[in-house]
């Protein structure tokens, strides 16, 4: 287990423990180490809560608490860490919702809650993330639609919302994320694709599949980004072949696209 006594280290600015087999509980006197930059606790098997006094944690840079076992809700003080770049908790076992706090974290690059059992909405605050490249919410329970706030995200690269359960439409705001490379929508309940997403021309993957997506829909939209790339000559990436498309169609489609970007095709 973490010691307590680490809670006695105030001069401590980097605290790293990852890639042992540490068990028990985060001690709650963590959050008495003022001067902390670095916590990272990852690949452990560390359980229990996140203690609400890591948001004591004024001058915290980085929070690594992802491949553990640690459960609860992340705590609405995580929002108190306005220095915060980067935060890991995938790949634990947290539920309950995103904390609408989130959107305190305006310096942070990377969010990373993937591989949890999250559910709720997605918080609109998420659009106070002005500094965010990395959206990484695949494989939870989140539910509803995707917040229109998602398009201030303008210097998101990689956005992936894979195997969830979320719903409706994508909002026209998406449209936004000019410097989008990464799109991840697989494995939800989204019924339809607004034509700004043929706006993400610095997209190279793009899942759609395992979706409610009409055959006209991801056809038009295929074709179109086949268009966009092969003038930007970069390949873009999409799976369809799980949809609601028959494995023929998607197979005769990709070959259409394929085949018109390898003879340069453009306007």
């Amino acid at each position: 287990t973490i010691p307590s006594e680490v809670g006695k280290l105030s001069a401590l600015t980097l605290l790293y423990f990852y890639n042992n087999v540490l068990s028990g509980t985060i001690p709650s006197v963590v959050g008495s180490l003022d001067s902390l930059r670095v916590l990272d606790v990852h690949n452990n098997d560390l359980s229990g809560s996140i203690p609400a006094q890591v948001g004591n944690l004024a001058s915290l840079r980085e929070l690594f608490l992802n491949n553990n076992d640690i459960s609860g809700s992340i705590p609405s003080q995580i929002g108190n860490l306005a220095a915060l770049t980067d935060l890991f908790l995938n790949n634990n076992v947290l539920s309950g919702s995103i904390p609408s706090e989130v959107g305190n974290l305006g310096a942070l690059f990377r969010l990373s809650l993937h591989h949890n059992v999250l559910s709720g909405s997605i918080p609109s605050e998420i659009g106070n993330l002005s500094s965010l490249e990395t959206l990484a919410l695949n494989g939870n329970a989140i539910s509803g639609r995707l917040p229109t706030e998602i398009g201030l995200l303008g210097g998101l690269s990689y956005l992936n919302l894979g195997h969830n359960l979320l719903n409706g439409t994508l909002p026209s705001e998406i449209g936004l994320l000019t410097n989008l490379k990464v799109l991840n929508l697989g494995g939800n309940q989204l019924s339809g694709l607004p034509t700004e997403v043929l706006q993400l021309t610095n997209l190279t993957q793009l899942e759609p599949s395992g979706n409610l997506f009409s055959e006209a829909e991801l056809d038009n939209t295929m074709v179109a980004l086949g268009v966009i790339f092969s003038c930007n000559k970069t390949t873009v990436e999409m799976v369809l072949t799980t949809n609601c498309w028959s494995a023929e169609t998607s197979w005769e489609v990709a070959t259409e696209v394929v085949a018109f970007v390898a003879s340069g095709g453009g306007y």
